[in-house]
């Protein structure tokens, strides 16, 4: 399907620069949301709660470089985990702001889930403390943080700060 008209886009086309199966939207999700018409001037509800998840991304570990001497693992971990909180109460408070909240817990779910669940457990093993498993931490802390840096530029996009 191609774009409706001059004035809208769709999600397939605004989305494309992230679309692919090693990267935010595999094919599922756009098979799946690809037709919605993506959110233009005018639909603040939406621009709203993405500069507000924006600020959060960009003042945390999620965004930044956590240095192999620098740092708790402990600490960057419950940074992470803290965003689902703040994704929550966005979404409670932004009801009126579809794009944002389908966009956001797609990404939280199919890729900061999996993380905090593995490293919260083995957090409470007491395994982070272990060098081994620190140096395995940081190396998958990268992977999320690279998800997290292209969902910040979908959010710039919604909010209409490209």
């Amino acid at each position: 399907m191609t774009d409706v008209g001059e004035a809208t886009i769709l999600w397939r086309s605004a989305l494309a620069d992230w679309a692919g199966d090693d990267l935010l939207f595999d094919e599922n999700f756009i098979g799946k949301y690809g037709d919605r018409t993506w959110p233009l001037e005018g639909e603040t509800p939406d621009r709203l709660a993405a500069h507000a998840l924006h600020v959060e991304l960009v003042s945390r570990i999620t965004t930044q470089p956590l240095g192999y001497s620098e740092g708790s693992e402990a600490s960057a971990l419950e940074s992470v985990y803290s965003l689902f909180a703040v994704a929550r109460e966005l979404t409670k408070k932004s009801p009126e702001a579809p794009t944002f909240e389908t966009i956001v817990w797609h990404v939280l779910n199919a890729f900061v889930r999996p993380f905090t669940a593995k490293w919260h457990l083995k957090a409470s093993n007491g395994e982070l403390r272990a060098l081994d498993s620190s140096d395995v931490f940081r190396a998958e802390l990268v992977v999320v943080q690279r998800r997290l840096i292209a969902l910040d530029k979908v959010l710039a996009k919604i909010a209409g700060k490209e």
